[in-house]
C-alpha cells in the first residue's frame, strides 16, 4: 500500500512539473486513498515532515491520538500509558483521510466504503473459502 501512495505521489509531482505543495499532496492521498477496495484494512500513519497524514477505513477506532502539547500530537493503535491516561487518548476520526500539523488541518469527504472488520474475522476463520460462506 505504501508503495503505491508514493507512486501516487511521484506521478503527482511529475504532472505538476515539481514538488508538491500541501494542497496537492492532501489531494492526491485522498483521490488514491478514496478508490482503494473495501477489502483492504487501511491503517497508516504518513509524515513528510510538516505534516502528518493520518488515513483509516475500519469500522472500529483502530488509531488514536492525544495532543500533548500544541506543538506535538502522538499518534498509536491503542491508547498508551494505560487506564490512568486512557481519557487523554481520542479516535482518529473513521473513513477519510485526515492532516495534522501540530493540529488538525483538513480532513477529506469520508469514503465510499468501510472496512468491515467482521470479513477479516471470517477471513481468519474460514481462510480462502471465506466468501463461498458468505454467500451460502
Amino acid at each position: 500500500m505504501m508503495l503505491f501512495l508514493l507512486d501516487v505521489l511521484d506521478e503527482a509531482a511529475l504532472r505538476a512539473g515539481g514538488a508538491l505543495d500541501f494542497e496537492g499532496t492532501f489531494n492526491a492521498l485522498a483521490g488514491a486513498l478514496s478508490q482503494i477496495p473495501n477489502l483492504n484494512r487501511l491503517n497508516l500513519i504518513m509524515d513528510d515532515s510538516p505534516y502528518t497524514y493520518v488515513p483509516t477505513n475500519t469500522s472500529e477506532d483502530t488509531l488514536h491520538f492525544r495532543q500533548l502539547a500544541d506543538d506535538a500530537i502522538v499518534f498509536s493503535t491503542k491508547p498508551l500509558r494505560g487506564e490512568a491516561e486512557k481519557a487523554l487518548w481520542k479516535p482518529v476520526p473513521k473513513n477519510r483521510l485526515i492532516a495534522y500539523r501540530n493540529h488538525l488541518v483538513r480532513t477529506s469527504v469520508p469514503y465510499s466504503y468501510t472496512f468491515c472488520e467482521a470479513i477479516l474475522d471470517l477471513r481468519r476463520k474460514f481462510g480462502d473459502a471465506w466468501s463461498e460462506v458468505l454467500a451460502s
